[in-house]
């Protein structure tokens, strides 16, 4: 698998042709120049981004302008469906439960956890540990 292809697996790129413009780190947005001389700009974590964040810094526009294409590492129509997948894999079958996969210490600092969030037991008893991982980490919408 080449390293273009590798890369768009985990962030979104936007494949551009060659392009004078310097592009800033602190904006999430990189050019990448490989060793044939073509060029790519990779711009990251649109996912993570709130209504605040709009209108994006003019070096995703730049990226834009000097692109001949764009592609994202889902497809934005299939990811209500990819999340609803995602979902129903980590949560466990009926009749098990965290509880049953975990230290008893672990499970208590979570009860504590999501208590003082006001999440119910049975609400995040029945995910997997990855999957709390996961929606942890996630932004809050």
């Amino acid at each position: 698998m080449s390293l273009i292809r590798r890369i768009s697996f985990a962030i979104v790129i936007i494949a551009a042709g060659l392009s004078s413009h310097q592009v800033s780190a602190a904006t999430c947005v990189w050019k990448v120049t490989t060793n044939d001389g073509r060029s790519l700009y990779l711009g990251g974590s649109f996912h993570a981004l709130r209504p605040s964040d709009y209108p994006l810094p003019r070096q995703y526009d730049r990226a834009l302008e000097a692109s001949s294409r764009l592609a994202f590492e889902e497809d934005p129509k299939t990811g209500e469906a990819a999340f609803s997948a995602l979902m129903k894999a980590g949560e466990y079958s009926k009749g098990d439960s965290l509880k049953n996969h975990v230290d008893p210490r672990t499970y208590a600092y979570l009860r504590r956890f999501f208590s003082l969030r006001g999440v119910p037991e049975q609400k995040f008893s029945r995910y997997r540990p990855w999957l709390l991982d996961i929606l942890l980490s996630a932004p809050p919408p």
